[in-house]
Formats: structure tokens, sequence, C-alpha cells
């Protein structure tokens, strides 16, 4: 019988979700190579933080084809979501039990997937201010903008924990060598 949680700790999992999510990166990150009439100063996704109401304000910016174009990255995105954040959390639960970190850290493989949900919340709540364009509702943007700074925030700390954990990795393997070697 198939185990998914056993299948996301191997290396499986972490070939096939990175090859997915390489090609998707690239996709979403040249406006669907450049096909999609989207402006792509005026996206909020890459935006670290941002006041809620610059969101109408590039909405607006978009233009109708742009709105819409906006929706069709967001498909994409969505399956960004569902094999970029998972093969982050494997990597680091795979790094995390090389390194047997104890602690706090040894749950740091959940970061990754926190950092997923806010980018689905980010996405399903500019998708519904683009449903509902041209009106202007402000808790909407307001959890868009919440979203967004929480993924980044959660991002950045996977990536050090990622760091931490690679040389922590480094560290022991040249540590061991040297014990090996005459």
């Amino acid at each position: 019988m198939f185990d998914p949680a056993a299948f996301f700790k191997t290396k499986r999992f972490l070939l096939v979700s990175g090859c997915i999510a390489l090609p998707l990166a690239a996709f979403l990150s040249t406006g669907g190579f450049g096909q999609l009439p989207v402006v792509a100063e005026k996206t909020m996704d890459p935006l670290f933080c941002y006041p809620p109401a610059i969101i109408h304000d590039y909405l607006d910016a978009q233009g109708q084809n742009g709105r819409a174009a906006y929706l069709v990255l967001h498909i994409v995105d969505y399956f960004f979501l569902l094999c970029f954040y998972p093969f982050l959390s494997s990597l680091l639960y795979r790094l995390n039990r090389t390194c047997t970190i104890r602690g706090p850290f040894s749950y740091s493989f959940v970061l990754p997937l926190a950092a997923g949900l806010f980018d689905l919340t980010e996405n399903l709540f500019i998708d519904l201010l683009i449903l509902l364009y041209p009106a202007r509702i402000g808790l909407p943007a307001s959890i868009a903008s919440f979203s967004t700074c929480a993924k980044f925030s959660l991002l950045y700390s996977t990536f050090v924990m990622l760091l931490l954990f690679f040389a922590k990795w480094i560290f022991s393997s040249i540590r061991k060598n040297k014990r090996i070697a005459p």
C-alpha cells in the first residue's frame, strides 16, 4: 500500500518534486515565458511586504487582459505550490535526519509547509480580488498583504535553516573524513 508520509521522505520525491518545481518557477518568473500580458512590475507575489491599498492600484494597472492572465499564472502557481514547498520540507527533513538535529530545530521542516499555506492564502485572496474587480474590498486585500509577508518571512527562515543544516552536514563530513584518514 502506498504511504504518502514515507514517500515524502524519499530521494525520489525530492527528485520528482524538484524537477517539476523548476520549470514551473521559470514559467512563473517570466510571466509565462513572456507570452501572458501581465505587467510584471505590478504583481504582488514577488513583493516581500506591501500595504493592502496597493493591490487595487496594481490590479488597475494590469488592465482587463493582465488580470485575466494573472489568474492563469495563479493556476500554474497552485501546481508550483504543490511541488516547491513539499520539496523544501522534504529536503529539510532529510538534512535534519542526516545531521541528527535535536530540539526545536528538528521541526524546521514545517517552516516551508507553513510558507506554502500562506502562499496559497495569498493567491486565493488576490484571485478573489481579481474576480470581484472593480470592487475595492479592504479585508481580502489585508489578508493577501499579511499572507505575502508571512510567506516570505517563513521562506527566508527556511533558507536560513537549509544553509545551517548544509553547513553542519559539510563540517560533520569533513571531521568524519579526518578521523578515518591515516
